[in-house]
């Protein structure tokens, strides 16, 4: 038996306890977590968990205990005593330690890797004031679908409970025990039953029979998570969300997607929103220094030079341009600007996104929306392309256009005649994000040779990049043309483009020119019959335009034929 000094001792072990366990309190609650233990009733109940009748003497991690039977409101997460619990009797636990009777062992249930106390509590708490990191258990084993944790907080129970539903449900473990379909939030899980039920639907009304609800789990796992999973590992999304899943960025990126496509009215592929989804909510993206730095490049130099070739290289597998952004000013151009975006589309295997620029209270507007989306389906079929056609009214449509072109790899749009003015689309070059086709009203829209106007710059390096794709995959017959001027280029460099495209098997006619650049580049494709330019963009945000001068402002105004601007 315990002596008076042995007990008084013990009860300032426990007021220190007590001491401890309100800055536990407080240190939790700043930290977010939660300082309560769990019912083991509730996460018994929440798990569908089934007892087992026999039980094993070991020891177990003290710091594995996370709930009890029925003392869970009065220990906290580290059973240190609460307001609750007696001193006296705390104290005797405490000091029978110190005599030669020792503690009994306790008993437990087990679930996973976390124990509940069905008999000790008190004990347990002087094992974790003590410092023990074991102490010894009889451990009844509890059998459930989704084993615990030792830091299984409470929050966590909704998810695991939401889970366990959605796998009585649907059986997803059985049939696909390696997929790990983990999540890091509520609603999740009810969220992808509804979608796999919807599915299920569908399916039978497309075979007009009843069919078995695992036909439907299995097209969800096969046709819509698999893709977009893989998606998200070519991206290596979750190098940007760290502490989230690949689960929840599944459900992210479908959710978004839905989003975007009732805003834009266009059906946006997954890759392309997985794109939008990083740039916007990233964990990078949301350090203001990062966000003012990327404002400020944007605004004073549009898209960092390289950016879309580097974004391009990490998401696409084969073709380049999937997605293709069409815009109209009006009727007058419709037909040539879809001609030219079925043959890209052709070529790239591409989807085409319409974007009609109207102006606002368009007189006989339905009439006219009517007949323009009419003739856009009617051209796409026609076409063998799939489209997907909205409408913009505003006197300056172009920040719609470069809003949506970050969900396009190409965006076609109308130059010369009564298109759009020269100070709107120099706006639109200077901040869309992807390379941009200007093309001329009347012009042809087969490519047999295409015309580099190259000066060796950042945004011409990247022109140099596109062509050689292009004359390799397009079968086009390249021609690089420098102009001495103002600017001289280095041997060195045009050397270095040579031996670039010669890598990569593309011939190439090297041509010297002197003269105002733009003037040069006019002449050379009328003489030799080019039917595509391909240049870079502006090198400063507007402030230094390339060749030294304002090359691309003179080809919207004057070229004949299409002119790609790259990024």
């Amino acid at each position: 038996m315990a002596s008076k000094v042995e007990f008084h001792s013990a009860l300032e072990d426990f007021q220190e306890a007590r001491r401890r366990a309100a800055f536990q309190t407080i240190g939790d609650r700043l930290r977010g977590r939660s300082e309560v233990l769990l019912s083991y009733d509730d996460v018994r109940k929440q798990l569908r968990g089934i007892e087992k009748a026999e039980r094993t003497l070991t020891d177990i991690p003290v710091k594995a205990i996370i709930g009890s039977v029925n003392r869970y409101t009065d220990f906290t997460r580290n059973f240190l005593p609460k307001k609750r619990v007696a001193s006296e009797r705390w104290a005797r636990v405490k000091a029978a330690t110190a005599t030669l009777t020792g503690l009994q062992p306790i008993e437990v249930y087990q679930i996973g890797e976390a124990y509940f106390v069905q008999d000790g509590n008190h004990r347990v708490s002087i094992a974790q004031q003590s410092g023990q990191s074991h102490i010894q258990a009889y451990v009844k084993s509890v059998q459930t679908r989704i084993p615990l944790t030792s830091d299984t907080q409470a929050d966590d129970l909704i998810i695991k409970s939401e889970y366990v539903e959605f796998l009585e449900r649907t059986q997803f473990d059985r049939f696909f025990p390696d997929t790990d379909l983990s999540t890091t939030s509520p609603g999740r899980y009810p969220f992808i039953l509804q979608q796999i039920e919807a599915l299920h639907f569908r399916l039978e009304l497309a075979q007009k029979k009843t069919l078995p609800f695992e036909d439907a789990v299995w097209y969800w796992h096969n046709r819509i998570y698999l893709p977009i999973v893989e998606v998200i590992r070519t991206r290596k999304l979750l190098q940007n969300f760290p502490e989230r899943t690949e689960t929840d960025l599944f459900v992210w990126i479908v959710q978004y997607k839905e989003e975007l496509a009732q805003e834009l009215g266009w059906d946006i592929t997954p890759d392309s929103t997985a794109g939008v989804l990083v740039a916007q909510f990233s964990a990078g993206s949301k350090k203001l220094s990062t966000k003012l730095r990327t404002t400020f490049q944007h605004w004073v130099y549009g898209q960092p030079t390289g950016k879309w070739r580097e974004e391009q290289l990490a998401a696409r597998q084969g073709r380049m341009f999937a997605d293709v952004l069409v815009v109209f000013s009006g009727h007058v151009e419709q037909k040539d600007m879809l001609t030219v975006a079925a043959y890209v589309a052709n070529m790239e295997g591409s989807q085409i996104f319409g974007l009609c620029c109207l102006p606002p209270n368009l007189p006989d507007q339905d009439l006219k929306l009517k007949q323009f989306t009419k003739d856009f389906d009617l051209a796409c079929k026609a076409a063998g392309v799939a489209g997907n056609l909205a409408f913009a009214f505003d006197k300056n449509p172009i920040p719609q256009v470069i809003r949506r072109a970050r969900f396009a790899d190409l965006v076609l749009v109308p130059i010369g005649g009564r298109t759009f003015p020269v100070n709107q689309l120099s706006n639109l070059i200077q901040n869309c994000a992807t390379p941009i086709m200007g093309v001329p009203l009347g012009a042809d829209h087969t490519y047999k040779k295409c015309l580099l106007a190259y000066d060796g710059s950042p945004k011409a390096e990247e022109a140099l990049y596109l062509a050689a794709y292009l004359a390799r995959f397009w079968e086009l017959e390249l021609t690089m043309l420098t102009v001495t001027g103002q600017k001289q280029i280095s041997p060195d460099i045009l050397f270095e483009a040579y031996a670039f495209l010669d890598r990569y098997h593309v011939p190439v006619d090297i041509i010297k020119a002197s003269g105002p650049p733009a003037t040069a580049v006019t002449l050379f494709v009328v003489e030799e019959d080019c039917d595509l330019i391909i240049a870079g963009g502006y090198s400063a945000g507007g402030f230094k335009k390339m060749f030294s001068g304002s090359l691309v402002d003179e080809f919207l105004t004057q070229s004949k034929v299409p002119v790609l601007i790259c990024k």
